[in-house]
């Protein structure tokens, strides 16, 4: 009588584990590959980030996360408040009634700052549970989420504070009379006034190593800095921009409205003008490449956002707030959720 060799056994029952892990491996891998990109979701975001700078820098009314669209309607109606919206199924769902902006979405919460409530900063679960006022410091503008932690400038004292998620460990990392800021590549820029005269700066992320890049001049001259590529741009009767590493500015567009805000998706930089010429009024792409500058609509906003490679924006005309998504080439315009009054969203509201 034959023995069988028991270490064969072993040896072949390894290899069939190891078999099969391999393909259970592979069906997760395949069902994690099934996220946003695969339902035609693009995700805008820089990696960590709670929404693009870009868009904070212009108010940060829109955000999204992989499946969900995030805004604030700003009308004095009882549909003005905090909602998420399917990307799919365009239904949206009211999360908080609070006015507020610089909306973040990180790790299933949806950061902002409460301007029912003097600029407080807060933080909401995705599911609409859980509101809470992270400090008692107010006036808080240019929230941003980067990697875990809390980034804001306050219009009072105009310093930088940096904080956790859940509010602790706030910090002050700048002296007083800080403008705007912008936070890219864990970098952080500012504009900086000293003896009326706007000088532009940049710092690690931690408030270290201040560094003078510009020294604009009458702080009046300078509205809005934007960071994209290795260029830091900013809008007074034109935009202008400078190297993130200093030196002389130039003017990549010698038109545009007083302080206005921009917006860029690859080499595009979208812009707002509303004056003379009127054949010249509108939404902007200009192209940093190849310096074609062309109208994308007629319609006009100082509130423009990217969100799944979309372009949203606000119009507000005779007193009427109409929301408003189209391509970036301008092409397919339309109202924002197709129907209703207050820009299309009236039919398409439930409560969390």
């Amino acid at each position: 009588m034959k023995i069988k060799n028991s270490e064969g056994f072993v040896i072949k029952g390894i290899m069939m584990a190891l078999a099969i892990i391999t393909i259970l491996n592979s069906l997760l891998m395949a069902c994690s590959k099934h996220d946003a990109s695969s339902k035609g979701i693009i995700d805008n975001r820089p990696l960590g980030y709670g929404n693009t700078p870009s868009n904070i820098r212009n108010g940060g009314h829109f955000a999204q996360d992989e499946s969900y669209i995030y805004y604030c309607l700003k009308s004095s109606d009882d549909i003005s408040g905090l909602y998420k919206m399917n990307l799919n199924t365009e239904k949206a769902i009211l999360l908080e009634n609070s006015h507020c902006s610089n909306i973040n979405v990180w790790n299933s919460w949806v950061y902002y700052v409460n301007n029912d409530d003097n600029n407080h900063v807060y933080k909401i679960n995705v599911d609409g549970q859980n509101n809470l006022k992270l400090n008692d410091i107010h006036r808080a503008s240019e929230l941003i989420a980067v990697n875990g932690k809390l980034y804001f400038l306050t219009l009072g004292n105009r310093a930088i504070y940096v904080m956790n998620t859940d509010g602790t460990n706030l910090r002050q990392i700048t002296d007083f009379g800080i403008a705007d800021m912008y936070i890219q590549n864990n970098v952080i820029y500012f504009v900086k006034y000293i003896e009326h005269q706007a000088c532009i700066y940049k710092m690690s992320i931690d408030g270290a190593n201040q560094t003078l890049l510009h020294n604009v001049g009458h702080y009046g001259n300078i509205y809005n800095i934007f960071i994209h590529n290795d260029y830091m741009y900013y809008s007074d009767n034109s935009i202008s921009r400078i190297s993130i590493n200093g030196g002389e500015k130039e003017t990549v567009a010698d038109k545009c409205a007083m302080g206005s805000r921009i917006n860029f998706h690859a080499s595009t930089l979208y812009y707002a003008f509303i004056g003379a010429p009127l054949d010249s009024r509108g939404i902007h792409a200009l192209n940093l490449e190849t310096g074609e500058d062309r109208i994308i609509t007629n319609k006009f906003s100082n509130e423009t956002y990217i969100i799944n490679n979309q372009f949203y924006f606000l119009e507000e005309y005779n007193g009427k707030e109409t929301y408003y998504v189209m391509n970036l080439d301008g092409s397919n315009l339309k109202e924002f959720g197709n129907t209703g009054t207050q820009g299309g969203v009236r039919d398409y509201l439930h409560r969390a």
